[in-house]
């Protein structure tokens, strides 16, 4: 018998990083012959809730945890009201202790993390397995999210640890392979391409009403509100498009507790259209699929890849897809898509234009991403798991 922890970081608001997180747990659970063991951060009231058949440890409840929140609530607003800057990898130095110690109490043989949390096994004995999305510090360093306040330093000390002592890395796609190779020095036999089909959104009957405050025809693009995630093109796109007298709502969700959030409310604003730019934050995967079923368009003209997960759902709720001419994109999207230029708000607009021109091209790339989804499943996600499992044992 195995005993295989999972220490599962994300929370709901996380987006695709709790899809991504819940469905390496749920693919875990269904290995013969392991005792799972989940290591949550402060959500076990989920996890109690929806899984019975797990044994659950919230590290909240550990008084010497508790101060590694304490101290990024301390470090956010001293870097952020007072201008003093504190190193935020200080909970390397602090947490590792503990969690090397939290893992041999639980005699655990390896663990699997959700997210990039160097602390959870620096200077630890513990064999691990480790996903990395993307390292867009190093392809796109000028944004502020993966660059600022000790970011990229953060990043590349956690990746550079993670590709010299995990057993195993876990890339969605040829292309996030292609750039741990190209970026890192790594034993290529390390690598794991393990597909991912989201499976919040996949199982809902979406026949439900529309908020009233929605006209159609509307644009959909769930995405935290971040730099790289450029919505503010996108805005001037559909600005452009409703001087040429062609008209669409536009629909925004995702976490909003970013330094873009005034930004983009006061474009909105200075465009007149808010009426019909709407941000809804984060939301459920019942009005999520709604949205989705009922769009015209699902339009990212994200700069990062090279996996973007509201793709995926676009494809199985029939949501035509536009998106960055980017490289993990491409891998993505096929023929499945419209590509456009995300510097651009005149590739944009014109992107939207062409769907919108032309209803047979609307219905051929609605089909060709159901042939997408036809392709991947759950199970091979599963089954991937199990074999990197095997191996491990």
């Amino acid at each position: 018998m195995n005993i295989i922890g999972i220490h599962f970081i994300p929370t709901p608001t996380w987006g695709g990083g709790f899809s991504y997180s819940e469905a390496l747990l749920k693919a875990l659970l269904n290995i013969d012959n392991s005792d799972i063991i989940l290591f949550c951060e402060g959500q076990s009231d989920y996890f109690n809730k929806h899984y019975t058949n797990v044994k659950i440890v919230d590290m909240y409840n550990f008084p010497s945890f508790k101060c590694k929140f304490l101290y990024l609530k301390v470090r956010y607003r001293l870097n952020h009201h007072l201008n003093f800057k504190l190193p935020k990898d200080i909970n390397v130095t602090l947490y590792s202790k503990f969690y090397s110690k939290l893992w041999k109490k639980y005699n655990l043989d390896f663990l699997f993390l959700t997210s990039a949390s160097i602390e959870s096994v620096y200077d630890s004995e513990i064999p691990f397995v480790c996903p990395i999305h993307d390292i867009n510090h190093r392809i796109n360093p000028d944004f502020p999210e993966v660059s600022i306040e000790g970011e990229w330093q953060y990043r590349e000390k956690y990746f550079s640890y993670f590709v010299k002592h995990a057993s195993k890395i876990l890339v969605d796609s040829e292309t996030g392979k292609n750039d741990v190779l190209n970026n890192y020095l790594i034993d290529v036999g390390k690598i794991e391409i393990v597909r991912f089909i989201p499976s919040n959104i996949m199982n809902i009957n979406s026949n439900k009403i529309l908020p009233d405050k929605i006209n159609q025809p509307y644009i959909i693009y769930p995405a935290t509100l971040h730099a790289h995630k450029n919505h503010y093109r996108l805005i001037e796109a559909i600005y452009k498009l409703k001087k040429q007298h062609v008209h669409f709502d536009l629909v925004f969700t995702g976490n909003e507790s970013t330094h873009m959030k005034d930004i983009l409310y006061t474009i909105t604003e200075i465009r007149g259209l808010n009426k019909h730019v709407h941000f809804l934050g984060f939301i459920s995967p019942n009005l999520l699929s709604v949205l989705y079923s009922n769009a015209f368009a699902m339009v990212m003209p994200t700069f990062f890849g090279p996996t973007n997960l509201p793709v995926i759902e676009a494809f199985y709720t029939g949501c035509p897809v536009i998106g960055s001419n980017i490289q993990g994109m491409k891998e993505m999207i096929g023929e499945a898509g419209i590509f456009i230029d995300p510097w651009d708000v005149d590739s944009i607009s014109n992107g939207i234009m062409k769907l919108y021109s032309e209803n047979s091209l609307r219905q051929k790339l609605i089909a060709k991403g159901k042939e997408y989804i036809n392709n991947y499943s759950e199970k091979q996600f599963e089954d991937r798991i199990k074999e990197i499992v095997y191996d491990l044992c």
